[in-house]
């Protein structure tokens, strides 16, 4: 123990090698008559990794969505874990924050993910500086009749024999250590010639979806605008009954053709 500044002592103490518990250390200070006064403090040992369970909800979604819901991932930890953090195969970073005694984040997708099964890691910290790990996972299943669909990359195998809605088990334990329960993990392969023609049908999904709201805007305003201009060029040419009625005719059959798009739509979207 040596003295630094004023009346403060300093000590480095290098702790043993001792089992997980809480210690004592005991303090003597002799003055220059020799005088005595002992005194202790705590510290605690702890080597153990936190350990951590988690589930992902929901954990099949649909290769193409326009109202893709929020994914959660919800975990249960030691009482001594201090953060939890959430890794994606992309590589980008999330924290878990703490609520209601568990732990909860929420991932954002697009509208289109590629077919796979896909691994989010899970990492805890407790306050000694010690980790455990957990793996949840996520299945992405075709939900649109497109024969050569975009397909995660290192994805192996098929998906046109899975199920639709699949079948995913994605919840683990660990603490310390890698293990995990897997599910499926089949995919089909993607054609990058697009023989079929498919590659030009994902191309413009791909426009679409980064465009939608604003092709949204302007067809609907487009849209409105030609039955404007139809009415008041019907209602000059043919006089104002005739032109109502075939006004009425036009709007039936336009009518006809969303209702026919929407069944088509929900019909891939079962």
């Amino acid at each position: 123990m040596f003295k630094g500044s004023k009346s403060l002592w300093n000590v480095d103490y290098v702790v043993p090698n001792l089992p997980d518990g809480n210690y004592e250390i005991y303090f003597t200070a002799t003055d220059t008559v020799g005088n005595q006064m002992t005194t202790s403090t705590n510290f605690t040992v702890d080597n153990t990794p936190p350990t951590i369970t988690a589930r992902i909800t929901p954990n099949k979604l649909k290769y193409i969505d326009f109202s893709r819901p929020m994914v959660s991932i919800i975990a249960q930890s030691s009482s001594d874990a201090k953060e939890i953090h959430s890794y994606l195969e992309d590589g980008s970073k999330g924290n878990l924050n703490y609520s209601n005694d568990h732990w909860m984040g929420q991932l954002n997708f697009p509208y289109l993910i590629p077919l796979g099964t896909y691994d989010v890691k899970l990492r805890v910290y407790d306050y000694a500086g010690n980790e455990g790990e957990t793996t949840v996972m996520y299945y992405v299943y075709k939900n649109l009749n497109v024969k050569n669909p975009l397909t995660k990359p290192s994805e192996p195998g098929s998906l046109n024999n899975e199920p639709v809605d699949g079948s995913l088990s994605t919840e683990s334990s660990i603490g310390g250590s890698n293990d995990v329960t897997t599910g499926s993990s089949d995919a089909s392969t993607d054609d990058p010639a697009g023989t079929d023609g498919s590659f030009f049908l994902k191309l413009l999904l791909e426009v679409l979806l980064i465009l939608d709201d604003l092709l949204t805007i302007l067809f609907f305003f487009s849209v409105a605008s030609l039955f404007i201009w139809a009415f008041l060029a019907v209602l000059g040419l043919l006089g104002f009954f005739t032109g109502l009625f075939v006004l009425f005719a036009i709007v039936v059959i336009v009518i006809g053709v969303f209702l026919v798009i929407f069944a088509i739509y929900k019909l891939y979207n079962r």
